[in-house]
């Protein structure tokens, strides 16, 4: 099986980002997973401590998990009125993991926008991160992300918990 040669010989976030993928496509049922997981070394199954079926991608779930592995509570899949589900919020911004298979085609690009018009005249800060600065671009991302976090903090913190509450 796959995710037993990926417990064995991938980094713990590929094999975090698999194990997620899996159990969202429901190619695996979750006592199964945790089965597979008990046979991992001791110091692996540390790692997989809060995998869930929440990230629809693995573009989500590696952004998700480096925010919490920095102690970010983040909520995923939050339904904001007029505007719909999003990705994840993290520390005053909405997130939006955006690969092209869902969001290139011209009718996706515009609802994208008309969304985050919405989200900006809440008072929150959308941040859409695509696939190469996930994954080609991780270290300047990262830190971008940061400091996108930290500017936007109390104030955007507020205007979530009004847009977020019904």
């Amino acid at each position: 099986m796959l995710l037993t040669h990926a417990l064995r010989c991938q980094e713990p976030e590929t094999t975090a980002i698999l194990m997620e993928s899996a159990l969202h496509q429901g190619l695996i049922l979750p006592d199964d997973l945790m089965s597979l997981i008990h046979e991992a070394p001791v110091a692996a199954r540390r790692t997989f401590h809060s995998l869930s079926t929440a990230s629809e991608s693995g573009s989500e779930t590696r952004v998700v998990r480096w925010l919490r592995h920095r102690g970010f509570q983040v909520e995923q899949q939050v339904f904001i009125e007029a505007v719909g589900y999003v990705d994840a919020y993290a520390g005053g911004v909405v997130l939006e993991m955006d690969g092209r298979t869902y969001h290139s085609s011209p009718e996706a690009f515009a609802e994208d926008r008309r969304r985050d018009l919405v989200m900006r005249r809440l008072g929150l800060q959308p941040i859409r991160l695509s696939y190469g600065q996930i994954w080609h671009d991780w270290r300047r991302t990262r830190a971008a992300l940061l400091d996108a976090i930290a500017e936007a903090g109390a104030t955007g913190r507020r205007a979530f918990e009004r847009a977020t509450t019904v």
